[in-house]
């Protein structure tokens, strides 16, 4: 739709002309795509329809997608692979060319000595002092965080 607005660009000579041309053309466009989305939505139907009710339809279907995704030979360097198995060996040596190997890692981690005796928080649970928190919110500076309504403390 961007090019629609390029066209019009130039047209400076009757902009109302412009205005109301670039309208009708976004209107044509919308109604083009609104067709093709409930053409796209009927033929999804029809063809769950039809597949449930017709199987020579569903297998028709099937077979197609099968040749389609099938691949007949495979050509490394200047020899043809047609035999399922050396087409899937191939593949497998070529993916795992690009993709590499695991390299055994010889660093071994001690977890004991990560462990340390946990810390007593049982404070925290414990109500706050009125005090404490005047005390906490006077020790903030004030041109840091904003407040609710989106002014800090030194405005």
């Amino acid at each position: 739709m961007s090019w629609i607005n390029d066209v019009f660009m130039h047209m400076s000579v009757f902009p109302s002309h412009a205005i109301w041309s670039r309208k009708e053309l976004k209107r044509h466009c919308l109604v083009f795509s609104l067709l093709e989305r409930i053409i796209a939505q009927r033929s999804r139907v029809r063809y769950l329809k039809d597949g449930d009710a017709n199987t020579s339809f569903f297998h028709k279907q099937a077979s197609f997608r099968k040749r389609k995704n099938f691949i007949a030979k495979l050509v490394d360097g200047d020899q043809f692979i047609t035999a399922q198995e050396e087409k899937q060996q191939l593949f497998f040596y070529y993916f795992s060319g690009l993709l590499g190997t695991a390299v055994p890692k010889n660093a071994t981690l001690n977890l004991p000595a990560f462990h340390r005796i946990g810390t007593d928080v049982s404070f925290l649970d414990l109500p706050s002092l009125e005090d404490e928190v005047w005390a906490t919110i006077k020790s903030l500076r004030s041109d840091r965080a904003p407040r609710p309504e989106g002014y800090t403390g030194q405005f």
